[in-house]
């Protein structure tokens, strides 16, 4: 895993196509007065993160599917 990449705002505004190049190499956390403020991801990043929100949600899913399987298979099943 690369090191976070901590570029000051001021960088963006000077050479906003510099600090997107950045973006290659993953995330650039963007910082004012030494405390982040933004993170800049690029558009495949971005994409992985949400699939891997939505993969998340759907084996959150499938677990109450099998949770609510077996207590129906324990007879302890109830609906609600």
């Amino acid at each position: 895993m690369n090191s976070p990449q901590i570029t000051p705002v001021t960088a963006l505004q000077r050479s906003y196509s510099a600090v997107l190049k950045q973006l290659v190499n993953g995330p650039v956390f963007l910082a004012q007065r030494s405390s982040p403020v933004a993170a800049m991801l690029s558009i495949g990043d971005y994409e992985r993160l949400l699939a891997d929100a939505k993969e998340g949600k759907r084996l959150q899913r499938l677990e109450k599917y099998r949770h609510d399987f077996e207590a129906m298979r324990n007879g302890k099943y109830t609906e609600g």
